[in-house]
């Protein structure tokens, strides 16, 4: 019962699936747009950020035998966890907006990191800096929106 679930949320967080599933609902509706427009930057932005990460401290994946796995081993290096930082980027983004919404995001955020440490493919250190530089991307683009609406007079 816990792998299915672990892997379930492994899974709608793969490419930041579930995020960019929320964001075309939040671009939908008018009084949302905004919301979604930020939470996509948001997305993207640690989208890119994972990548250059991973590329630069280039960590091989924690050693498993390929038996024991639930999912099948990515090939691409673990460090930092895509899946984390991409999902907390995208909650706190959200929770900018919708602080109740952001607080239930923020949750999941949690498992599906959780999730990729129980399956095995990741270290804690990779889901904890993964959570922390999603955090920190979200809270950079809160600033730089503090700044932006500062600049213009207006609130976004």
């Amino acid at each position: 019962m816990l792998d299915t679930l672990m892997i379930f949320f492994s899974e709608i967080g793969n490419g930041g699936a579930v995020w960019f599933l929320l964001v075309g609902l939040l671009l939908l509706f008018k009084s949302s747009r905004k919301a979604g427009i930020y939470t996509a930057v948001a997305i993207l932005t640690a989208a890119l950020v994972q990548y250059v990460l991973k590329i630069l401290f280039a960590r091989p994946r924690p050693l498993v035998d390929p038996i024991d796995l639930l999912i099948e081993m990515p090939t691409s290096y673990s460090f930092p966890s895509g899946h984390t930082l991409i999902s907390f980027s995208a909650a706190a983004a959200l929770a900018l907006f919708f602080p109740r919404m952001g607080g239930v995001a923020l949750v999941i955020a949690l498992i599906i990191g959780i999730s990729r440490v129980y399956l095995r493919v990741h270290f804690v250190s990779d889901v904890f800096f993964g959570a922390l530089f999603g955090l920190a991307i979200s809270y950079g683009l809160a600033r730089l929106k503090k700044w932006d609406e500062a600049r213009r007079g207006t609130v976004l």
